[in-house]
């Protein structure tokens, strides 16, 4: 009920802003940020796509079950002239933030979007009263790897057969807050 509730408001006044937006001037240009919401997952998708060579690792199912989760959560997205170019989400469990995703453009890469993304979802789990932060990257990302070691955070252990597409291993990084 109240879902229809909710369809009809926005029917009559227009769909509410969202209720979180920042920009990001690059190298190149100037990037908007803002929450993710349902409607974008269909860009979503294609921007797993562009990003992991024709693949989708996350389903408009996954993200609908994150969207909607009990968890505390946060999902962003980065876009350049109202297209999509980047994501990042956080679920929160007791004392650990999970960074659930982060993924950007390849073309817009290096222009501080993944950095803003870290450095935003770093401060929710902060404000949210997480002590840790953790993660998971497939061993051969060596380039991630020393992204997040960058920004703090540590390996602790090797998940065997962690990405269920191929049987990569994942290695569990954490960060302390």
């Amino acid at each position: 009920m109240l879902k229809k509730f909710k369809t009809f408001l926005e029917h009559f006044f227009g769909k509410q802003p969202p209720a979180y937006l920042s920009e990001l001037v690059g190298k190149q240009a100037t990037y908007r940020f803002r929450e993710a919401t349902t409607s974008d997952i269909k860009e979503l998708l294609r921007l797993e796509k562009v990003i992991y060579s024709g693949e989708t690792p996350w389903t408009k199912s996954a993200f609908l079950f994150e969207f909607y989760s009990k968890h505390p959560h946060l999902y962003l997205v980065c876009e350049l002239n109202e297209s999509l170019v980047g994501f990042a989400g956080i679920r929160l469990f007791g004392i650990d933030g999970h960074i659930t995703n982060i993924a950007v453009d390849p073309h817009h890469q290096n222009q501080g979007i993944g950095t803003w993304f870290m450095e935003e979802l770093i401060a929710n789990a902060k404000a949210c009263g997480c002590e840790t932060i953790s993660l998971e990257v497939r061993v051969s990302n060596i380039d991630a790897q020393r992204f997040y070691r960058h920004l703090g955070f540590e390996a602790k252990r090797i998940k065997a057969n962690y990405y269920q597409e191929n049987g990569e291993d994942g290695l569990d990084m954490i960060k302390q807050l």
